[in-house]
C-alpha cells in the first residue's frame, strides 16, 4: 500500500516550517513499527520514501509532501498501522499550527 502523508493528513501549506513538520512526522513514523509492532510474530516495514519541500535552498517551501509504502501480513495490522500513521501525522500538524 502506498501513501501520501496529504492523505492521512492534511496539506501543509503556507507554513514556515513545512520541512520541520515533515521532519517531524518521518521520525515519529518511526516508531509505528518500532514501538506498537510485534515484528517478531507480525512483521511490518514502513518507509517514508519521498520527501519534497522547495526548489530553492535559500526559499522558504509554500508546502511540503511526504509518500511511502506501508507493508504488513495482516488486514487488522495494516488497518491499525493505517490509523496510527493518520494519527500521528494530524497531531504533529495540529500541535505544530500547520493542520
Amino acid at each position: 500500500m502506498s501513501w501520501s502523508i496529504l492523505d492521512a493528513c492534511c496539506e501543509i501549506e503556507h507554513m514556515r516550517g513545512n520541512v520541520v513538520i515533515g521532519s517531524t512526522i518521518v521520525t515519529t513514523l518511526q516508531t509505528v513499527v518500532s514501538r506498537e509492532t510485534d515484528v517478531a510474530r507480525s512483521p511490518a516495514v514502513l518507509s517514508v520514501g519521498i520527501f519534497k519541500g522547495g526548489l530553492r535552498n535559500n526559499i522558504i517551501p509554500e508546502t511540503a509532501e511526504l509518500e511511502g509504502t506501508l507493508r504488513t501480513f495482516g488486514e487488522a495490522q495494516r488497518a491499525t498501522a493505517k490509523r496510527r500513521v493518520t494519527e500521528i501525522a494530524q497531531s504533529i500538524a495540529t500541535g505544530m499550527n500547520a493542520a
